[in-house]
């Protein structure tokens, strides 16, 4: 239950009461998807249509214009997000996120089907389930690529390129699927990207009235509440701007609208304006006024003096604060080397053991030396290789075979320079018969091995003989040596 507090607009006063009752459901969002067109206002989506969305904004940071570029591919067979996949998400994922937060590596269930079904006020059919199914399969099989539009939830600062997903896996859709028996028959699990999460954790989101969600009948008046309730709303002064105005062919364009003659596209956002003033008492008035001939724009304005959600009574229950961070250890900094977040690879410290983990790093380093640039994105690579414990592959060595190889490389080196200085350094030996045994040792090791040309080894009379010619010619030198002595 809420009480609302209404402003007296005849008198100026605050004295009057307006007492709203009310079972109000509160889940906070993560903010950049109410900020961006990611949903299209039609009951069904159009298939396989690419999407591209660009607007001129402003640097939180620093105030300057840029370039905004949204880009979302999905997949064949199953196109855009639509009404079912928004209230797939606003009313199914959001809460649970919100009563339940996220399991390791950014998991979000289980989630039981019939749980869904109740919660989207839907009859149990073998058809409705079979639309949950759709529409997660979709909202896991979208590409996005989000251009300066991204806000970065613990510095917030806009990310100049983003490429990846809203989540990145889903589990439990098939009978068979039920991620290495994590999941009972008839439940469903997802895994949101490391963005997602992360700005969840940083506190980058927005309250959003659920009820009022729930209690709006076309899909135009459910996206029009979820864009106004973001735009209008202004998280500094924790309370709505007093007047909003759009365009009205932006806001089509923004939901995706195939409605082609104005008048039915007054008509219909009519219908959605009525239905926003019964549902949404913050809202005071939705109109549209005609600017010249074919330009129309809407204009909101809102209650600013109406106490907002999350009052106490129907407050979502506050995380407790996190303690002051530890210093990283040699793990997460490893991580955080190869593109991973600090949060993220704090989580998967704690997941996994450290031996999983040191071992996909080293075949991910491995593989980033093989195929270079050709992987586009190497830290969710390594995430989703840590978090489902892929395999590695056939041509990879383990540190331990490395090491050998590295041993028995350099062994054989030391030998050949051992045999090398035996012949560059043969004089260096005392007696003839120890100058005779390097000088020959050495000189038929090289020989056998192709230095000069030589195709076989040689046999023992052929060394022995060498040996002979060899020691004659040291005993001469050193005869003659003594006798040069001799004559000083």
């Amino acid at each position: 239950m809420q009480v609302m507090t209404v402003k007296d607009h005849k008198t100026g006063a605050k004295g009057a009461r307006k007492e709203v009752t009310v079972d109000e459901e509160i889940a906070r969002v993560e903010a950049n998807v109410e900020e961006l067109p990611i949903f299209s206002a039609t009951k069904r989506s159009r298939r396989e249509e690419v999407v591209e969305w660009r607007r001129r904004g402003r640097d939180p940071k620093t105030g300057k214009a840029l370039e905004q570029e949204l880009v979302i591919r999905p997949a064949a067979g199953l196109g855009l997000p639509g009404q079912v996949e928004r209230d797939v998400y606003y009313l199914v994922i959001s809460p649970w996120i919100e009563a339940n937060g996220f399991g390791p590596g950014g998991q979000i269930g289980p989630i039981s089907y019939q749980e869904a079904i109740t919660r989207l006020g839907w009859q149990r059919s073998g058809q409705n389930y079979g639309k949950i199914r759709e529409a997660l399969k979709t909202l896991v099989s979208l590409n996005f690529e989000f251009r300066n539009c991204i806000l970065d939830g613990e510095s917030r600062q806009l990310e100049a390129y983003v490429y990846g997903h809203l989540f990145d896996k889903v589990s439990g859709i098939e009978e068979h699927d039920l991620a290495d028996n994590q999941l009972k028959r008839g439940e469903f699990m997802i895994l949101a990207a490391d963005w997602f999460v992360k700005n969840h954790d940083a506190g980058y989101v927005k309250p959003l009235n659920l009820t009022v969600y729930k209690a709006l009948n076309t899909p135009i008046a459910q996206s029009l509440y979820n864009y106004l309730d973001k735009r209008a709303y202004s998280a500094r002064k924790k309370s709505y701007e007093k007047q909003v105005d759009a365009d009205i062919f932006t806001l089509k364009d923004r939901f995706r609208l195939g409605v082609r003659e104005t008048k039915h596209l007054l008509a219909q956002f009519r219908r959605a304006h009525k239905a926003l003033m019964d549902q949404w008492p913050i809202l005071q008035d939705a109109r549209i006024e005609k600017i010249s001939k074919g330009r129309y724009r809407c204009v909101y304005t809102f209650d600013v003096q109406m106490d907002l959600p999350f009052t106490p009574g129907t407050k979502a229950p506050k995380k407790p604060k996190k303690p002051a961070q530890t210093p990283l250890s040699e793990l997460v900094k490893e991580l955080s080397e190869r593109g991973i977040t600090e949060s993220v690879a704090r989580r998967l410290e704690g997941d996994y053991t450290a031996e999983e983990i040191h071992l996909q790093i080293d075949v991910h380093d491995a593989e980033l030396k093989q195929q270079g640039t050709n992987i586009t994105n190497p830290a969710g690579r390594l995430r989703k290789r840590i978090q489902e414990r892929w395999a590695a592959p056939d041509w990879y060595e383990t540190p331990e075979k490395r090491q050998q190889r590295s041993e028995k490389a350099a062994q054989q080196a030391r030998e050949e320079a051992e045999d090398r200085d035996r012949i560059d350094n043969w004089w260096k030996y005392e007696t003839p018969e120890e100058k005779a045994t390097a000088h020959v040792e050495g000189y038929w090791m090289f020989a056998f091995q192709g230095k000069h040309g030589w195709g076989k080894e040689p046999s023992e009379e052929q060394r022995h003989e060498a040996y002979l010619e060899a020691l004659k010619r040291f005993r001469n030198e050193a005869e003659e040596g003594r006798a040069a002595q001799a004559a000083k």
